[in-house]
């Protein structure tokens, strides 16, 4: 008897695909340069999207796509990312824009947190349809926020989009600076965090990410995070969950708040590690697992 295949679970999600224009020329170019364009995206991404209340779904190559509970957020956040992306990549040597396509639609939801359907599909096609350093929503996005303040519109039209047909889009921006954070807030937020880091009791140290081009350093990788798992558990009073616990979150989607939740943490220790002939970089990050803001970070090159 066969076994009937369990359906996955439907919700209604604004989604945005972002990608970086001009990433394939500059990776025949430069390769180092192309490679930290990719740790910038994935770095800022994080943060960006954990600030509007979403979630990173997942990264592949150059993209990322993400998810939020409310369009406005989901606008705001693909807005403030366009533009502090084309800000600080070119501290690589060059700058570069993203190409941002935001749309609201009924996602399925598989069991490691990835999502599928056609809110997905039109999401990806709006983005290849954007000019560099644009934000473009679809209608259905538009007519949730248009009257909201804030924002400015510019329909772009009708667009024959493939696999999906006419759609109506519009360009967006933010009518005004994103709020700046107070010098009080930025003060209080800097205690928080020293004082987050004087009292760690428990850290999960997951598998380290290999971003070398040929993507062939993952034992290395593993060890490097394995070494460090080791000697932070010989720490009296800290709290350290085994490797097989840690290394489960491989290739997983879910943001800091819930592996911490998961694994029963108050910290994580992530990175990267990459490699360009003989020279290895390895980025780590402490993040604070109740709120998925960075503690610290750390880049350390060979």
């Amino acid at each position: 008897m066969l076994m009937q295949k369990k359906s996955l679970p439907h919700h209604l999600a604004a989604l945005w695909f972002a990608d970086i224009a001009g990433y394939s020329k500059r990776g025949l170019e430069d390769e180092r340069g192309a490679l930290e364009l990719v740790e910038l995206l994935q770095t800022l991404s994080r943060i960006t999207v954990q600030r509007y209340e979403g979630r990173v779904v997942k990264f592949f190559g150059d993209a990322v796509l993400a998810e939020f509970p409310s369009t406005e957020m989901a606008v705001r956040a693909a807005a403030v990312l366009s533009k502090v992306y084309a800000e600080q990549s070119i501290k690589t040597g060059r700058g570069h824009y993203l190409r941002i396509g935001v749309h609201l639609g009924d996602v399925a939801v598989d069991t490691d947190g990835d999502l599928y359907g056609d809110g997905v599909n039109v999401a990806a096609r709006i983005q290849a349809a954007v000019d560099p350093g644009q934000v473009v929503v679809s209608d259905d996005v538009w007519r949730q926020i248009r009257g909201r303040e804030g924002f400015r519109f510019e329909r772009l039209g009708n667009r024959d989009l493939k696999g999906v047909g006419l759609i109506d889009l519009y360009l967006v921006t933010l009518a005004e600076n994103p709020p700046t954070t107070s010098g009080s807030t930025t003060e209080a937020r800097s205690q928080h965090s020293q004082q987050r880091k004087q009292k760690i009791r428990s850290i999960a140290v997951l598998p380290f990410a290999d971003l070398s081009a040929e993507r062939d350093q993952e034992h290395f990788s593993d060890g490097v995070a394995e070494e460090i798992l080791n000697a932070l558990s010989k720490i009296g009073g800290l709290h350290v969950p085994a490797r097989t616990s840690c290394f489960a979150f491989r290739g997983t989607s879910l943001d800091a708040r819930e592996i911490g939740k998961r694994l029963g943490v108050e910290t994580l220790l992530d990175g990267s590690i990459r490699k360009s002939g003989k020279r290895v970089r390895i980025s780590v990050q402490l993040v604070d697992a109740s709120n998925g803001y960075q503690l610290w970070s750390e880049r350390f090159d060979r």
